[in-house]
């Protein structure tokens, strides 16, 4: 199975992976991770995509692929049967993580580049909606993407 995690920054995101990885055997790559199969980049997406296709397509291999760039979705469409899971939360809530990230208080631009990345993704379809501000077993929720 494969799982896209997509979303703004500073969602949860990664660390609901690590939740998943903790209960489950299962391969997280995030953001631009899988340019170390190749040295040219446009190479290892090609053998990237072959790996996340066959965990698509797989019955005991798992994969989570973590993105937060918006861009990289539209060369994601062949992957059909992934489960989609879109990560958000309040933007009161994005800006005090990302500061806390930070060690320090957001600049005005660092915070006007969040606000378009959130609404970016508000606008893209998934197969669920994680609020990680929400109080609920989010891993338990994911991995029964399976059974639908």
């Amino acid at each position: 199975m494969l799982y896209l995690f997509m979303g703004p920054s500073c969602t949860g995101k990664t660390y609901i992976a690590d939740q998943i990885v903790d209960q489950k055997s299962i391969e997280v790559v995030t953001g631009k991770d899988y340019q170390r199969l190749a040295k040219n980049e446009n190479i290892a997406w090609k053998l990237f995509m072959k790996q996340m296709k066959e965990a698509q397509e797989s019955t005991d291999k798992d994969m989570i692929y973590v993105l937060t760039e918006i861009d990289k979705l539209s060369e994601l469409e062949t992957l059909n049967q992934a489960q989609k899971v879109r990560f958000d939360a309040e933007e009161n809530v994005i800006f005090q993580r990302f500061s806390q990230r930070m060690g320090r208080e957001l600049p005005p631009p660092l915070e006007q580049m969040l606000r378009r990345q959130i609404d970016g993704w508000r606008q893209i379809d998934s197969d669920l909606v994680v609020h990680t501000a929400e109080e609920k077993n989010w891993v338990d929720v994911i991995l029964k993407l399976n059974e639908k």
